[in-house]
């Protein structure tokens, strides 16, 4: 039996060249975001982007898929505000609270998040 392709839980709009990513939340950044919730352009898929490592421009992610309604009530809740300081994270960390990390990788490229590269993870080591 073939090895399953380890992209294939990626919309298909995720492929070297394309910039298909809209910034929802900017979760850590430095020089550009190094943690983020990002959406498809395309077809609306949230993703949370984790910054594994950085080389010049290009930024090594780890990429995991985020449910639509979790995002929405995030961003809901963090709109409103609070002023209990710990409350901000204690959002993020229950929205991306048990997230599926894909059995690959993300090259992007920090001025504009265009797709440099996809790298599988071998399997055992994701």
């Amino acid at each position: 039996m073939p090895p399953s392709d380890p992209t294939a839980s990626l919309c298909a709009h995720i492929v070297p060249g394309a910039a298909p990513f809209a910034i929802e939340l900017v979760l850590d950044e430095a020089g550009g975001p190094t943690d983020a919730v990002v959406r498809c352009r395309h077809c609306g898929e949230h993703w949370l982007l984790e910054m594994l490592d950085w080389r010049s421009r290009e930024r090594l992610m780890r990429v995991s898929p985020l449910n639509a309604a979790r995002v929405t009530a995030l961003l809901a809740n963090l709109e409103r505000g609070s002023c209990d300081s710990g409350r901000a994270a204690a959002e993020v960390a229950s929205a991306t609270a048990g997230v599926k990390t894909l059995s690959c990788l993300l090259g992007l490229d920090a001025r504009d998040l265009s797709i440099t590269r996809l790298i599988a993870i071998p399997a055992g080591q994701a």
